[in-house]
């Protein structure tokens, strides 16, 4: 990934933070597999790219070997903080050649979950230490510097030259006390002197043993009109990083989704069935709603999503399954949206079979975009034309509200009615099933 502020931030985790410059490779990927969230130099080469940005910019299928492995670990993994190993292949160590990986369950930043995947024997090129931390950050506008424990240069981004110098060293930046906190502690802060002003510092330990350096993040300095038309777009001002937001003059976004939509789903021991995609739920219309939470045998029934009971007989298998295409309706019917959904059996200690968790993703982009035009076009009310259907409320309007709160009743059909927005919720399944946060 690109040393920006939230890849800052996973650093400062000491379990990231301890294998960012590790000679073996790791990797941080999002539970559904479609895409490693952070890598360290060797684990962003073992798949193919020069570091890693162009890792985290990599997406993958649920058929690939190695995201296939990140689902099932993402099901079964035990809770926070436990580690078990795990023989992975189609990590990059070789045909045919299982990995011996340290895997874990991660809590981002940002509140979110992840799956930690940590090589526990040599794989990958042999990279020297100042290659490993140039892969690491490249030459983003963060202002950051790595350091050797003794104070000399590893390497530097073009913002942090910048302000450092040519020939920084942390004595030299009078950084020496500062650097010796962090690595007895992990971090510590400073300041240095740039130009005529003071600035902030933070230095931070990354790697372990021989493999240590000192980061050093500077702010980001500040843009003058003609460095703000060239600066990247975390460093625009506010107005310039909303813009792609605002529908252009046609009516239509500037920004539209590119990659295909992915979900999870989760069926407790007894079939009730639970999406966990508020923006499917707001494309396929309020006809989804009434099913969701009702079993999956009803809901195939009556919405012909199963005709040929392939989805039936897997469940019934109490197997793991994946790539099996449900058509779902649309505006109740009127047109169907394909769907492929994947499952993974949930069995308690004692190897009762629990229900299921699952993933599904939707590829057909260029449909997906024309539904979400259309919705927002028309307004989200509960008083359609005559001859269309209900919409959804979007997500941002729709209150939260607890599980297990019944659904309301919708307003009387009068014209009274067009000014309201009904209160959105999803039937409520078993208490064995946890819910997707």
């Amino acid at each position: 990934m690109a040393a920006d502020e939230s890849d800052l931030a996973l650093l400062h985790d000491p379990r990231l933070a301890a294998l960012a410059t590790s000679t073996w490779p790791a990797w941080l990927w999002s539970v559904d597999g479609s895409r490693i969230l952070w890598a360290n130099a060797i684990g962003a080469v073992l798949f193919g790219t020069a570091d890693t940005a162009e890792c985290a910019a990599r997406r993958f299928d649920v058929k690939d070997a190695a995201a296939a492995q990140i689902i099932r670990l993402a099901a079964t993994l035990p809770s926070i903080g436990a580690v078990r190993l795990e023989r992975l292949r189609g990590f990059g160590s070789g045909f045919g050649r299982a990995l011996t990986c340290a895997c874990s369950r991660f809590v981002l930043p940002s509140g979110g979950n992840a799956i930690l995947v940590a090589a526990t024997e040599p794989a990958g090129p042999a990279l020297p230490l100042s290659e490993r931390v140039r892969r690491l950050f490249g030459d983003d506008m963060q202002p950051v510097a790595a350091f050797t424990p003794d104070g000399s240069l590893v390497h530097a981004t073009s913002a942090a030259r910048a302000q450092l110098g040519e020939s920084p060293s942390l004595p030299a930046l009078d950084l020496a006390a500062a650097a010796a906190a962090a690595l007895a502690a992990g971090s510590a802060s400073g300041s240095i002197r740039s130009g005529e002003a003071r600035l902030d510092a933070a230095l931070t330990r990354l790697g372990d043993n021989a493999d240590r350096v000192i980061l050093l993040t500077l702010p980001p300095r500040p843009q003058n009109a003609a460095g703000a038309a060239s600066g990247s777009r975390k460093n625009a001002p506010p107005m310039a990083a909303t813009a792609p937001a605002q529908p252009s003059p046609g009516g239509e976004p500037a920004a539209e989704r590119r990659h295909p939509l992915r979900f999870v789903w989760q069926m407790d021991a007894d079939g009730h069935f639970a999406l966990g995609s508020d923006e499917l739920i707001e494309i396929l219309g309020p006809g989804i709603v009434a099913a969701v939470g009702r079993r999956w045998s009803e809901i195939a029934a009556e919405l012909n999503l199963d005709p040929d009971n392939q989805v039936a007989r897997a469940l019934a298998s109490h197997e793991t399954w994946s790539g099996i295409v449900t058509m779902w309706p649309v505006d109740e019917g009127r047109d169907r949206l394909p769907v492929e959904l994947s499952g993974l059996p949930v069995f308690d200690r004692a190897r009762a079979f629990r229900g299921y968790r699952g993933f599904g993703v939707c590829r057909d982009i260029a449909r997906i975009n024309q539904l979400l035009r259309a919705r927002r076009e028309r307004p989200m009310g509960f008083m359609p034309a005559p001859d269309s259907p209900a919409p959804l409320p979007s997500a941002a309007e729709t209150p939260s509200m607890p599980q297990g709160t019944p659904a309301p009743e919708p307003p009387p059909v009068e014209v009274a009615a067009k000014a309201e927005r009904p209160a959105l919720s999803i039937a409520p399944v078993s208490a064995n099933v946890v819910p997707f946060r």
